[in-house]
C-alpha cells in the first residue's frame, strides 16, 4: 500500500515567518501551498449562499414579510430573516467539520498555513480557540501528519511586521509639510501687518 500524500501544517505567531517558509518549502518540494483559514471562510460563504438559495426555492412564491410602510432613509435595508439566516436547528458544529473535509481532500499533498486567528464577530466560526480548532481537525479526520510551530521573539516579530523606515519617512514628510504651512502662515501674517501699517 502506498502511504497517503503528506499534509504538513505550519503555524506560528504573527511575524514568525509562516508564509515565507511555506513559499520556500513549496518551491523546493513542489507541493501546493494552502491557506487554511482563507479556504475555510471562502467555502463557508459558498455553502451559506447555497443554503440561502435552497430556502428561497423551498419557499416558492410565498410572500416575504411585509416591509414597514414608512421608510427611514437612515435605517438599515430590509432583511428577510427567513431567507438570510439558517434555522435554529441548523448543526453549525457538524457543518464546520464537513467544510474541513471538503477543503482538505485526503488525496492532496499540501503545505498548510494553519494560522487560525483574527475572525470577526460576523464570521460565525465556532472553533475559534486552539483546543476547539484541534478538535475540529480531529473530528473531521483531517489532522496533518506533521505540525510545525514557528516561535519568534516579540522584538523580531515587530521588526518583521512594522515598516519602521517607511513610518519614519512618512513622518518626516508630514513634518516638513507642516513646517512649510506654519512658515507660510507667519509670512502671510507678516505681509498683512505690513499692509495694515
Amino acid at each position: 500500500m502506498t502511504p497517503p500524500p503528506p499534509k504538513i501544517m505550519i503555524i506560528g505567531m504573527k511575524g514568525s515567518g509562516v508564509t515565507t517558509q511555506i513559499q520556500k518549502l513549496s518551491e523546493r518540494y513542489k507541493l501546493d501551498a494552502f491557506e487554511l483559514k482563507n479556504e475555510f471562510m471562502a467555502r463557508k460563504k459558498i455553502e451559506k449562499e447555497k443554503r440561502k438559495r435552497r430556502r428561497q426555492l423551498d419557499r416558492g412564491w410565498k410572500d416575504p414579510p411585509a416591509e414597514p410602510e414608512e421608510v427611514d432613509p437612515d435605517a438599515e435595508p430590509f432583511v428577510d430573516e427567513e431567507i438570510e439566516n439558517d434555522p435554529e436547528d441548523f448543526d453549525a458544529e457538524g457543518h464546520e467539520k464537513e467544510l474541513m473535509r471538503l477543503i482538505l481532500q485526503s488525496q492532496d499533498s499540501l503545505f498548510i498555513d494553519g494560522c487560525w486567528r483574527e475572525f470577526g464577530e460576523t464570521d460565525g466560526v465556532l472553533a475559534l480557540e486552539g483546543p476547539q480548532f484541534l478538535n475540529l481537525l480531529y473530528d473531521s479526520r483531517r489532522v496533518p501528519e506533521i505540525i510545525v510551530f514557528l516561535n519568534c521573539s516579540q522584538a523580531k516579530s515587530e521588526d518583521r511586521m512594522i515598516d519602521k523606515a517607511g513610518i519614519t519617512k512618512t513622518c518626516n514628510e508630514k513634518t516638513e509639510l507642516m513646517q512649510k504651512d506654519i512658515e507660510k502662515l507667519f509670512e502671510d501674517d507678516k505681509v498683512a501687518k505690513q499692509a495694515e501699517l
